[in-house]
């Protein structure tokens, strides 16, 4: 049986955050754009950003404001199926919006960062 990818554990410059199980990945690179021209196929290449999104608990002890000005960070996505992706001098793109209910007391962050690496 194989073990398909369920649950991340999120590192920011080597610290655990504690995320919802729904965190992703994108790990950006490469992106193809094809067209015709005259009779001929052709494409260009573009490099996008790798991506992490999350969504953080907030208790007592959590900065808002440290959240909202991350930059320059080393974000490392460890799969539980036992892959590991970094992105190296991410950013924390999105504005945070606290918002809470039933417990729900979660902020999502938006990583962006060089295309991830699989580390092996």
């Amino acid at each position: 049986m194989t073990q398909i990818h369920g649950q991340a554990t999120i590192r920011i410059n080597g610290q655990v955050i504690e995320s919802e199980d729904d965190a992703a990945l994108m790990p950006g690179g490469k992106k193809n754009t094809g067209r015709m021209i005259g009779q001929k196929y052709n494409y260009s290449q573009t490099t996008f950003p790798g991506q992490v999104t999350c969504k953080v608990p907030v208790d007592a002890g959590t900065s808002l404001r440290s959240l909202q000005e991350i930059v320059g960070a080393e974000v490392i996505f460890e799969s539980d199926t036992g892959t590991t992706w970094i992105i190296r001098n991410a950013v924390q793109e999105n504005e945070l919006e606290l918002s809470g209910g039933e417990g729900n007391g979660t902020v999502e962050l938006l990583l962006k960062g060089e295309p991830a690496e699989e580390m092996i």
